[in-house]
């Protein structure tokens, strides 16, 4: 209900300017040489930011620029985030960071689950409307 509310009051320029937001954010984050804390102060906290932010991603890129609910369209968005986040862990060699392939792991995980949540919830809102 409040998904098609919001969906309903902003266009889908509202939705590529957050996805572009939430890019550059990630991008920044993930390239300064010396990376925030991340509160939680367990082992693998930063894999689960890593989850949390490819989630985020993904569910924006399927919300902004995609409709229905195809499995070939999730992939299509899961692979667009896991090809940013690879080329992303490449750069961090330049960063004077060390590039992790459980990053990238908890990055594929975050994108599947983002883009499914986005074609899920995309599909319900329009067999609501329509």
């Amino acid at each position: 209900m409040i998904l098609w509310i919001l969906r309903s009051m902003l266009s889908k320029r509202f939705w590529r300017i957050l996805t572009i937001v939430v890019t550059v954010s990630i991008l920044v984050l993930s390239l300064v040489p010396s990376p925030p804390e991340i509160p939680g102060g367990f082992h693998f906290a930063d894999k689960i930011a890593h989850f949390i932010a490819y989630a985020v991603l993904s569910f924006l890129l399927f919300t902004s620029l995609f409709e229905g609910k195809k499995l070939s369209t999730v992939l299509l968005v899961a692979a667009l985030c896991l090809a940013y986040g690879g080329v992303i862990e490449i750069l961090q060699i330049f960063t004077h960071r060390q590039p992790e392939i459980l990053d990238l792991t908890a990055d594929l995980f975050g994108a599947v689950c983002g883009a499914a949540l986005g074609a899920g919830l995309n599909h319900r809102i329009r067999s609501k409307t329509g």
